[in-house]
């Protein structure tokens, strides 16, 4: 049975694509999130009138940068794990 995407291990190049696709994706959310924490933060520091209150992106990492994280640590892992042999190779 062949493969495809290399190391990824999909069976099908659809789902190859849709991978490359996904995390694609979640780069581009993963950094128009922090530009948009960043900003919430700056203006929550020269905000002028009343003084601002620190919104809960300032305090901490949001859910989806912690979920972004734990995304990237889990690639990680999957992308550095042995891979078994396919039977095509194992042949003579």
């Amino acid at each position: 049975m062949r493969r495809f995407g290399g190391v990824t291990g999909y069976r099908h190049p659809t789902e190859a694509k849709r991978a490359v696709r996904l995390n694609v994706q979640r780069e581009t959310l993963t950094g128009q999130l922090s530009e948009l924490e960043a900003t919430e933060r700056v203006l929550a520091r020269y905000s002028k009138g009343t003084r601002a209150k620190k919104t809960a992106s300032a305090k901490a990492p949001t859910t989806a940068t912690k979920a972004a994280r734990a995304l990237r640590r889990q690639n990680q892992l999957v992308a550095n794990a042995p891979r078994r042999p396919s039977a095509s190779r194992s042949l003579p």
